[in-house]
């Protein structure tokens, strides 16, 4: 059960010794050490065999070794990559039940990226619901219904600027790597 979480305010990075900010950042994969960075979940053990959880500080925290996640590499910890415990972070509450399993998880296969072309889509008409704006008047003021018009037509516009430029993800996903090929 989560019993305590530490590092809310701290950046990502931020190592902790005695479960305090040193004010010192890693970047992950810095060489020489493993501290504990960024969040820190304290587990607290509700079964007889992990009692002791919580006095020997078991945390789910980050590490900067982030080449070595999903080896066994602590003495009881889960280390988790810097960016990937501060969203569990602001996830999970205080509170929360924690199922640790000895299985590893089942292998998903990647998607694929998506096929780049050189296509050009166009549409030979606008929907009706795109009206055209009609001109104004000589004096150059807009009536009421002009701007209304113009405000809708640029709110769609927006909307499908923003489609094209942001990938849509299924509810409840998350986007773990914004480019795989960096």
């Amino acid at each position: 059960m989560v019993a305590k979480k530490i590092g809310d305010n701290a950046p990502v990075g931020a190592v902790f010794h005695s479960r305090q900010w040193t004010g010192e950042i890693l970047q992950p994969n810095a060489p020489g050490r493993d501290p504990v960075t960024t969040r820190i979940i304290w587990l607290s053990g509700l079964e007889a065999q992990n009692a002791q959880a919580f006095p020997r500080c078991i945390y789910i925290h980050g590490t900067p070794e982030e080449k070595t996640i999903g080896r066994p590499a602590s003495y009881g910890c889960i280390r988790m990559k810097a960016s990937d415990i501060a969203v569990l972070y602001s996830q999970v509450p205080l509170g929360a039940l924690v199922q640790i399993i000895p299985d590893r998880l089942p292998k998903v296969p990647k998607a694929r990226p998506a096929p780049t072309t050189n296509a050009l889509v166009v549409q030979s008409q606008p929907p009706a619901s795109q009206q055209q704006l009609e001109p104004a008047s000589a004096s150059g003021t807009l009536s009421v219904e002009q701007m209304r018009i113009g405000g809708a037509l640029a709110a769609e516009r927006q909307k499908a600027q923003g489609r094209k430029a942001t990938p849509v993800l299924n509810k409840g996903t998350v986007a773990a790597q914004s480019n795989p090929r960096a």
